[in-house]
């Protein structure tokens, strides 16, 4: 940095490989100061970058498998027309990114050089090289390069259709495929889910990937936008989009332990950012539609199924719905949270899902006491031998613990309640078709945040309430009330009354004992 000051400033390598008429992406994805140079707002570079065919190299790369056809000509032009290069072989030796820095071919893809590399492994490190560049380029602090990505909208259909492809998808590239579209999330967080919403299949797509959690994140992410200024509605589009049946259908015989396993987390994950929760956790967005959709007749009925046929299911099952009772405890609901209106925020109502399993007990007991249940008689330390309980006992066991606690809540021993809650489920889903549904609001400026709700009233998922700031307002017009309220809250630990000391105009300005004595005797 000494150098660019007093005139010793020196000119960067990118600059002059900018310079170049015939410069490509490829030269300056091989150069190690790119990522330093467009962090310092290389304006040159920038502009580059913004360019529309780069742009599409760029989003390429991060995704690319193999190299494109297009460069693969270019790379295969260049290396026989120019100057100064050693002469490659027309076979097989084609560079994999087209044009980036010389090096001799060998006649055999399979031929070792002298570090024991194959010209397989140069390309495959080559192409990670590449998607690791282009990833940092396009999720970088630049603005400018964000909306010149959301400008050309086909090349970044082009880019999603990477959900498209059968699993197992490559981790590393996952990985730089949930980098890139999260920190467009975060920029225009708005025209994204707009371009999300217009993805045909795209929820099924995702969900094949259930496996992979770089996409379960990347989907995690687009669901907790809800309450964030531009992404409210996002949610309501989910559930239309069958978000949870789809994922309850990975909990089928058909599909393995691993991916049981992997849709089960996924929904415990939506359950938790949906927890009746406190609002100062900006990664809960509260009850809302697909957590509500969750314990439904139709859902709850599919869950039930999967879970009778006992093994890893009824494992996952179980989870599922301890996690569901925990974070939707209606004890813990505020007074002012169900207004007159129905809205996306009304507690989730239990009584469904406690009733459908009502009637499945007989199936449980059956389901514990049938053979399958039953685990070979291990020898016990005092000669004899005993029945282990066996993982389907136990977690049968718990569930029913867990629905004895669930049908404790207060708002399902309420008289009415159902009748009064499937009310406001027809007036919601009516006022969801005629778009007057009131969403949650999102989150104001974080000066303001820090001013009025540093205190804000709430219950998080554990049920602790959390104290209101009192309003200005509240202090200027009662100081007499909030004074009684903090005697009222004095620490009486030490068991001595605490007695306040009087105002300085109230004592006099010298007090002798001729006072005390001329006291005593008029009290006589």
């Amino acid at each position: 940095m000494f150098w660019r000051f007093g005139g010793y400033a020196s000119i960067s390598t990118l600059d002059t490989i900018l310079d170049k008429p015939d410069v490509t992406v490829e030269d300056l994805l091989e150069e190690s100061d790119l990522i330093q140079e467009l962090k310092q707002q290389n304006s040159k570079l920038v502009e580059f970058l913004r360019d529309e065919p780069i742009l599409e190299k760029l989003l390429t790369y991060v995704t690319a498998d193999q190299p494109p056809i297009s460069l693969k000509r270019e790379g295969s032009g260049d290396s026989a027309g120019k100057d100064g290069e050693e002469k490659t072989t027309t076979s097989t030796g084609i560079s994999f990114f087209g044009r980036g820095k010389s090096r001799s071919r060998s006649k055999s893809i399979s031929k070792r050089d002298g570090d024991g590399e194959t010209e397989h492994d140069k390309q495959e490190a080559q192409r990670k090289k590449f998607a690791y560049v282009a990833c940092e380029v396009l999720s970088s602090e630049v603005w400018s390069i964000t909306e010149a990505v959301l400008e050309h909208r086909a090349h970044l259909k082009e880019f999603w259709q990477y959900m498209h492809r059968p699993a197992p998808l490559d981790p590393l590239q996952a990985g730089y495929f949930t980098k890139v579209n999260e920190a467009l999330l975060d920029k225009k967080t708005e025209d994204m889910l707009t371009f999300i919403k217009s993805l045909d299949g795209i929820v099924p797509a995702m969900l094949q990937h259930v496996d992979c959690p770089m996409v379960m994140d990347l989907l995690l992410k687009i669901i907790s936008l809800e309450k964030h200024e531009g992404g409210a509605g996002i949610v309501d589009w989910l559930q239309m989009q069958n978000l949870i049946p789809l994922l309850l259908e990975y909990l089928s015989p058909e599909h393995s332990s691993a991916t049981q396993t992997s849709a089960g987390d996924f929904l415990k994950a939506i359950i938790t950012i949906s927890a009746n929760a406190t609002t100062q956790d900006t990664s809960v967005i509260g009850p809302n539609e697909l957590t509500r959709q969750l314990v439904s007749e139709k859902c709850i009925k599919t869950l039930i199924d999967d879970m009778l046929r006992g093994g890893n299911a009824l494992t996952v099952g179980v989870g599922i719905i301890i996690e569901v009772i925990r974070k939707n405890n209606s004890d813990y609901d505020l007074d002012n949270q169900v207004g007159p209106e129905p809205k996306t925020s009304d507690p989730i109502f239990l009584g469904t899902l406690l009733r459908q399993f009502a009637h499945h007990v007989p199936d449980f007991m059956h389901l514990i006491r049938s053979k399958s249940a039953r685990k070979p008689d291990l020898k016990a330390a005092s000669g004899g031998k005993v029945e282990p309980l066996g993982f389907d006992r136990f977690k049968t066991c718990e569930l029913m613990a867990e629905l004895l606690h669930c049908s404790n809540m207060g708002l399902l021993n309420e008289r009415g309640a159902e009748e009064e809650v499937a009310r406001r489920d027809i007036e919601r889903e009516r006022l969801k078709a005629e778009g007057k549904l009131a969403t949650p609001r999102a989150p104001a400026s974080p000066s303001h945040l820090n001013d009025q709700d540093e205190f804000g009233s709430s219950v998080d998922s554990h049920g602790f309430h959390h104290a209101e700031k009192p309003a200005i307002n509240d202090l200027d017009e009662a100081p007499e009330e909030i004074k009684k309220l903090e005697v009222q809250n004095a620490s009486d630990e030490d068991g001595f009354e605490k007695v306040a000391a009087p105002a300085s105009d109230d004592l006099p300005d010298e007090v002798s004992f001729d006072d005390f004595n001329e006291k005593i005797e008029n009290s006589e």
